[in-house]
């Protein structure tokens, strides 16, 4: 696999794992920090958006691998399209 796609992934979950810290203990962090709580819920909620773009940033099927380029999957869905055509005129005949 790729690198980046890893560490796309494991950044995303770390970030939504510091979100769902910030709900749960929201209460404790405004004590001990003297943090107003509604800055705190709103800088969760960004942490889980933006964890969750990285997370769900899911790079293109293919056959031999992960690709980000459309172009590439593109082309290999088109290639494997035109072998199951050919497969199933085979098949009539």
């Amino acid at each position: 696999m790729d690198l980046i796609f890893i560490l796309r992934q494991y950044i995303g979950i770390v970030l939504s794992m510091a979100a769902f810290a910030g709900f749960a203990f929201c209460t404790k962090l405004e004590r001990r920090f003297d943090l107003d709580q509604t800055k705190i819920i709103h800088v969760s909620v960004g942490l889980a958006v933006v964890g969750l773009l990285f997370h769900e940033l899911r790079p293109y099927k293919r056959q031999a691998g992960l690709t980000f380029s459309k172009e590439q999957a593109e082309e290999e869905w088109k290639a494997r399209e035109e072998e199951i055509a050919a497969a199933k005129t085979k098949k009539k005949k």
